[in-house]
């Protein structure tokens, strides 16, 4: 599979009607966008290439689109989406400077094959394509991270990130905020956003402030051991923790 590794790398998965590989190319040549061919596929009016593979069904890929999502995909969506054959991935390096229209290219190519919806598979955050698209479309750092990170509640103290390993970064912890206000999860994006968009060097000891009216974290960095070693959601860049200065 194209995720196997630990490296950097945006990871889409696009469930469609397709019964087999070979309808899978052939609704991709027919969108007359692109060609796919091994594990490469290309955009015919870029000649921008990514990773390209068709796994397997995944069995329970309606019920987690549909948890991925906050419940956006209606009944006849994951009707259709439980109903797959195959399940094409693409792959897109983060670090290409044309990274986004990339994206916004070949999710258009999908879409118009007749994929039902996206799922990022390095997180397990999934969209309609409508929403996908007005995120991508908005263009800002913000909102591409909101369309490829999610955040979870991994005990009742704490709030993660999973997928800051598409950057090739660490993810992220903070504590719960017990009044559900929101300032957990501002925080951490906020210090995810100044890792990917700003590339400081962190060190342990170190502290971070979303604001200079907000409360500051010290910094403490960890191995991420929220999954079994091996598992494509974990990141091999470890974790920063975020514990009250």
């Amino acid at each position: 599979m194209i995720f196997e590794d630990d490296g950097p790398g945006i990871v889409l998965a696009f469930p469609g009607p397709w019964q087999d590989h070979a309808a899978c190319i052939r609704a991709i040549a027919e969108t007359g966008r692109a060609i796919a061919a091994g594990l490469v596929i290309m955009d015919l009016n870029s000649k921008a290439s990514a990773g390209f593979s068709i796994e397997p069904r995944v069995d329970t890929l309606a019920r987690d689109m549909s948890a991925g999502s906050g419940r956006a995909f209606d009944d006849g969506a994951l009707t259709r989406i439980g109903e797959h054959s195959v399940l094409p991935h693409i792959r897109i390096d983060p670090g290409d400077e044309n990274f986004l229209a990339q994206l916004i290219a070949f999710s258009d190519v999908f879409k118009a094959a007749g994929a039902y919806g996206v799922c990022v598979s390095r997180t397990g955050i999934a969209h309609p394509f409508e929403r996908w698209q007005e995120l991508l479309a908005a263009g800002d750092p913000a909102s591409l991270y909101y369309a490829l990170i999610v955040h979870v509640k991994t005990d009742p103290d704490t709030l993660s990130s999973f997928g800051m390993k598409q950057f090739g970064l660490p993810d992220a912890t903070v504590p719960a905020d017990p009044s559900d206000g929101g300032g957990d999860a501002n925080t951490l994006a906020a210090f995810n956003l100044y890792q990917w968009v700003e590339a400081p060097e962190f060190e342990d000891g170190q502290t971070f402030s979303a604001s200079a009216e907000a409360p500051r974290f010290e910094l403490t960095h960890y191995e991420d051991e929220r999954y079994e070693p091996g598992h494509h959601h974990l990141n091999a860049n470890g974790l920063w923790q975020l514990s009250w200065a």
